[in-house]
C-alpha cells in the first residue's frame, strides 16, 4: 500500500464490516471498516484493529 489509499476492511452482504475497530468495539458503535473508520474520524479516536477477536465456545 501506498500509504495514501484507506485500507478498507471487507464487507459482508449486508454492508457490515467483519469486524468492527477498537473504538467501535469498545463503545459499541458501527464500524465501516475504513482506516480510520468513520466514528474514529469524526470524534478523533485513534483507529485501530489490534483486538484479539473472541474464540467460538467449544460445543460439546
Amino acid at each position: 500500500m501506498d500509504g495514501k489509499t484507506p485500507r478498507i476492511r471487507k464487507s459482508t452482504v449486508d454492508g457490515r464490516t467483519s469486524r468492527a475497530c477498537d473504538s467501535c468495539s469498545l463503545s459499541h458503535k458501527r464500524c465501516d471498516g475504513r482506516d480510520p473508520c468513520w466514528q474514529c474520524s469524526t470524534t478523533g479516536h485513534i483507529c485501530s484493529y489490534n483486538r484479539r477477536q473472541a474464540r467460538p465456545h467449544p460445543t460439546y
